[in-house]
């Protein structure tokens, strides 16, 4: 998947005003020199929504995604199998402030 490199506002209203001429979308994406791929997105986010402007993303980014999550439970599981259930008192240890909550409500409940 390539980056993201919305056309111009102005050329969203360019591609619904030639479709509304009743142009295909080959002959939109030829006259303005856009991919066929921008003038389908656009009509239809202009079917749709009656506009042709692009969301606002939703919510805030997470800082770790599926994927590095499994892999550090995964990662956890491995480790924990090999160290003794209960950690003693005098053995301090921290807890990273960036593990999510969930992951360490998993481990807590599977191990302790």
């Amino acid at each position: 998947m390539g980056k993201n490199k919305d056309v111009s506002q102005d050329l969203h209203e360019r591609i619904v005003e030639l479709h509304n001429e009743g142009l295909e979308y080959r002959k939109i994406s030829a006259q303005l020199c856009v991919p066929i791929a921008s003038v389908e997105t656009t009509i239809r986010k202009w079917k749709c929504r009656n506009t042709t402007l692009s969301k606002p993303r939703t919510g805030r980014p997470r800082k770790i995604n599926d994927r590095p999550a499994r892999k550090l439970i995964l990662t956890l599981d491995h480790i924990l199998d090999h160290i003794p259930y209960h950690i003693p008192d005098h053995i301090p240890y921290h807890i990273p402030d960036h593990i999510p909550d969930h992951i360490l409500d998993h481990i807590l409940d599977h191990y302790f």
